[in-house]
């Protein structure tokens, strides 16, 4: 060892364990017995090292055989780590077991025991089972322990043999030895949790264990056994975890025990973890067995007490397992409900979800509106990932719950405000549904005025851009009149017509407005053409914003909408449309649940037929490889989707982060320099200096971040179908001053971005105008241009003038960057970029560095 330990390289390592093993095969080919248990050692280390040492399995049978204790030691350890369930070894070792279970000696009796526990099989055990029970009855307490283990082992390769082994195991119960006893309560567990044949027969220990648990509980100081003040917690643990077992589904059993139980629950300390295991293994037992009320009630209280300890593994514990029983007793966890809503607020995030799905299982009738908030607040701060699930379990909990419609209504509103991108369609198509029905027509004008506000604060939550834009385009005439705000917090305004369709129009024009919505905006448009009297001719030209568009269902629905309103038509032909009623939906959703079941029962969907293509052969573990990677691209994209959850409540937390997804806007502000995007120079919201880590931390002021200007008159095409940037909505002119050379910041995979430079008007001020071009022969849809900068130079872009790129470089999209280096002569520019666009159905995410600015700016 010493050796081995000394060598520098594993070549030297190599050289040494050779060598050793080549004296030591020499010593066994002597047959040198007085040094033989030594070698075995030896082999033992070189074994942990990793090197081969089978050739010294029959030695240890060798010394197995031998009379010297010394000698048996090493070969029952070598036999234990050396042979792998071997049958012929196994078998040669039989009959040196069967004389050392017989042994006078209880030392060698026990190494006997540990080794036919730890190293042998079914016909083993079946043939040495006979001595095993005599040995459950041995004066010596170290040899019954280890009999009582090795009865354990019996019990799992050989069940037919359990029913002879309860009886004596039982009456071992009554031994004072507390190893003894834990052994033997062991024996018991097992017996109940994996063998219910034999379950009626070892319940007749329940009342000795009972009374060995009585007498650990008010017995009194034990120095040999207390652990932090209680004696053996261990054996407390095991005996509780022993009646659980047994007393399960037996009312008489239960019966006994529920008087010790409740002196468990009381008389125990919880202020230590010896307690706390105590506490929460009776808590266990307690629901395992038909127990009374009153101690169900005592085992949350119990649970309860742990939620308010410091310790994140006790409280952990107890989420877990209120979750478990909140379904037993639901009126005895709602009394801790204020504890386990301050669980959302955890900086532990196994705790925050813990919490949320203990949150939603307390969700009933007269708690929905309190614990809705409480989830709605904890949506703002959840992980990305986490979010979709939230909103689709609190939709079902809506649903089931709701006390009123209007309730209903708003609680969507506020989710689709918060986490409008994770939502399902699910969530948007039944806030249109309760928003459209004739039950909704009372409070439709406070609903339609709050959609219409949330819009205008935060369009880039695509679930709350559908259902505002259906909102106004079916009650538009609303807005023109004041409403009262929800809960009676004040009144909002009449609006103008005027003021409407430029919020569609501004809603329509975003980079990041997708082909719904933009298709929804024309729908309203043609709406609102029969409902507002004094914008007929602004709508009819609005309507024409798509008759050139590349994208087919764009092009059709703005051609005919526009030549619709332009003949004589009646009112009737875009009347309201009709919604499905309550039944029609609660069937509806039946139906889906109903053929989502049979998919899954009969194997389709992605993620089966992946998994059968990843095990067919070695073509397909490719086109297994190409869809991971497609799924990780996705994932990507969906972290790379902007800010994010905006919401007019002041109370939510607010998140801004361009490169990861992030949460609500706030009402404006001065981003900090370092980070913004496309998204985020259209919007309002504090920014954060994401390049804090790579460029030295820190991040400089900056000008405020000015909103899209709206169009003064429409446009006859849109900004993101404008081509040649040539019918406006494009970025302004480049200042005229000195010129400088073109910069190729990007270049991949086909897509190029190109930046000119021009000085601006202000000191220090760099006007950056990026084109954006795609070479392929696909066209790239979703394209997104984001940035960072030092924190010595303040960043503010404009919107693009859109998001889709033509094939084959028709088409290119320019973009308007205001840089302003306050090191300008001392630090050149440096720029950190992210570009993330969709292409032949798949989603893609580059970053790239760009340097080589000019000298100068």
């Amino acid at each position: 060892i010493r050796n081995v330990r000394a060598c520098k390289t594993a070549a030297e390592e190599r050289a040494v364990i050779s060598k050793e093993c080549a004296l030591i095969r020499t010593s066994f080919k002597e047959e040198d017995s007085t040094f033989r248990h030594r070698n075995v050692a030896k082999l033992l280390f070189v074994h942990m090292l990793g090197y081969p040492s089978h050739f010294g399995q029959m030695e240890c049978l060798k010394l197995v055989a031998s009379p010297r204790f010394l000698d048996k030691r090493v070969g029952y350890l070598g036999l234990s780590i050396l042979v792998q369930d071997s049958p012929e070894v196994l078998m040669l070792v039989t009959n040196s077991l069967s004389s050392d279970l017989s042994h006078r000696n209880p030392y060698v009796q026990g190494l006997a025991l540990s080794a036919l526990g730890n190293l042998s099989n079914p016909d083993m055990l079946r043939d040495l089972s006979g001595q095993v029970l005599k040995l459950l009855s041995n004066t010596n307490a170290n040899v019954r322990k280890k009999a009582a283990l090795c009865a354990i082992q019996i019990f799992r390769k050989v069940p037919d043999m359990v029913e002879d082994f309860v009886p004596v195991v039982i009456s071992m119960l009554q031994d004072r030895n507390h190893a003894v006893l834990l052994t033997a309560t062991t024996a018991l567990l097992e017996v109940g949790r994996e063998h219910p044949s034999f379950v009626r027969k070892a319940r007749k220990a329940v009342p000795q264990l009972v009374k060995v648990l009585k007498n650990l509980v008010l017995s009194g100081y034990a120095p040999e056994y207390d652990v932090n003040g209680i004696t053996d917690p261990f054996l407390h643990v095991q005996i509780l975890r022993a009646l659980g077992a047994l007393g399960k589904n037996h009312a008489g059993a239960a019966e006994a025990m529920n008087d010790i139980l409740a002196q468990v629950a009381t008389n125990t300390e919880g202020n230590r973890n010896s307690g706390n295991a105590i506490l929460y293994e009776c808590v266990r037992t307690i629901f395992s067995i038909d127990c009374e009320d009153a101690l169900r009630v005592l085992a949350i209280n119990i649970l309860g007490r742990f939620l308010q300890n410091r310790d994140n593994n006790i409280r952990y514990v107890a989420l877990t397992m209120l979750g478990k029983v909140v379904s037993v007793d639901k009126d005895a966890v709602q009394r801790h409900r204020d504890t386990i809503v301050d669980c959302l607020r955890d900086m532990d995030v196994s705790i925050r979800v813990r919490a949320v799905d203990l949150v939603f299982a307390l969700i009933s009738q007269s708690s929905i509106e309190v614990l809705s908030k409480e989830i709605l607040n904890f949506l703002v701060v959840a992980p990305p990932e986490q979010k979709k699930d939230l909103c689709s379990r609190l939709l079902d909990a809506a649903i089931n719950f709701s006390p009123s419609k209007q309730w209903h209504i708003h609680t969507l509103i506020s989710m689709m405000c918060i986490a409008g991108r994770n939502v399902t369609a699910d969530t948007w198509q039944m806030a249109t549904a309760l928003i459209g029905q004739p039950e909704a027509e009372e409070f439709r004008p406070q609903v339609v005025h709050r959609l219409f506000a949330a819009l205008n604060e935060d369009a880039s939550q695509t679930g709350l851009v559908y259902t505002a834009v259906w909102a106004i385009g079916e009650f538009g005439p609303v807005l023109l009149q004041p409403a009262e705000k929800f809960e009676g917090d004040g009144y909002y305004d009449a609006l103008s017509e005027a003021e409407v369709l430029e919020l569609l129009e501004k809603t329509r024009r975003r980079h990041d407005s997708t082909i719904i919505a933009r298709s929804m905006i024309m729908n309203a448009y043609a709406k609102l053409y029969v409902r507002f009297s004094e914008s007929q001719a602004h709508i009819s030209e609005l309507l024409h914003a798509y008759r050139s568009s590349m994208n087919l269902e764009l092009q059709a629905r703005s051609c005919e909408l526009s030549t619709l309103v332009a003949s004589q038509i009646d009112d009737s032909w875009l009347a309201q449309m009709p919604v499905p009623t309550d039944e029609e939906m609660a069937l509806r959703r039946v139906t889906a649940s109903q053929n989502s079941d049979e998919e899954s029962s009969l194997g389709g969907g992605s993620d089966s037929e992946e998994s059968s293509s990843e095990d067919s052969d070695a073509s397909s573990d490719d086109e297994a490889a190409k869809k991971a990677a497609r799924r990780k691209a996705k994932a990507a994209k969906k972290k790379a989707g902007g800010s994010g959850a905006g919401g007019s409540s002041n109370e939510l937390l607010q998140f801004d982060d361009i490169f990861g997804g992030g949460g609500g806007s706030g009402n404006g502000g001065a981003p900090a320099a370092g980070a913004t995007g496309a998204g985020a120079g259209a919007g309002s919201g504090n920014q954060m200096d994401l390049l804090a880590d790579i460029f030295g931390g820190g991040g400089g002021g900056a000008a405020p971040s000015a909103p899209a200007p709206a169009p003064s008159a429409p446009m006859p095409s849109s900004g993101g179908d404008d081509l040649l940037g040539m019918l406006g909505g494009g970025p302004a002119s480049q200042p005229v001053g000195e010129s400088f050379p073109t910069l190729n910041a990007f270049e991949k995979n086909g897509i190029k971005v190109t930046m000119n430079f021009a000085r601006g008007p202000g000191d220090k001020q760099v006007v950056v105008s990026a084109t954006y071009s795609n070479s392929n022969s696909a066209p790239v849809s979703n394209f997104l241009f984001q940035a960072a900068v030092p924190k010595f130079i303040s960043l503010k872009m404009e919107p693009p003038t859109g998001n889709a790129l033509a094939p084959f470089g028709g088409g290119q999209q320019q973009q308007r960057i205001n840089l302003v280096n306050s090191m300008q002569g001392t630090k050149p520019i440096v720029m950190k970029v992210k570009i993330s666009y969709s292409m032949g159905g798949q989603d893609l995410v580059e970053q790239a560095t760009v340097q080589g600015f000019p000298m100068g700016l």
